[in-house]
């Protein structure tokens, strides 16, 4: 897998899991300390979040980061 293709699927996974819990892009960026617009981007695959961001996110998701990454 490429990291343009990692990206793409990686934003995916967190905008449906978003969505499936009903929140908002500024509800996310608030549960994670970060930017909406850092999160539009990450959701677009416009860029990567770091690793420490990427935890963050899986926390305010409530899923292991693993879930977020452990793509096939």
């Amino acid at each position: 897998m490429t990291e343009d293709e990692f990206k793409e699927k990686l934003g995916q996974k967190i905008h449906e899991l978003r969505k499936e819990r009903d929140l908002t892009l500024y509800q996310l960026a608030l549960k994670t300390q970060a930017h909406k617009s850092t999160i539009m981007r990450i959701e677009r695959a416009e860029v990567s979040p770091s690793a420490n961001l990427l935890r963050r996110i899986a926390r305010a998701l409530e899923v292991p980061m693993v879930d977020l990454v452990g793509m096939e």
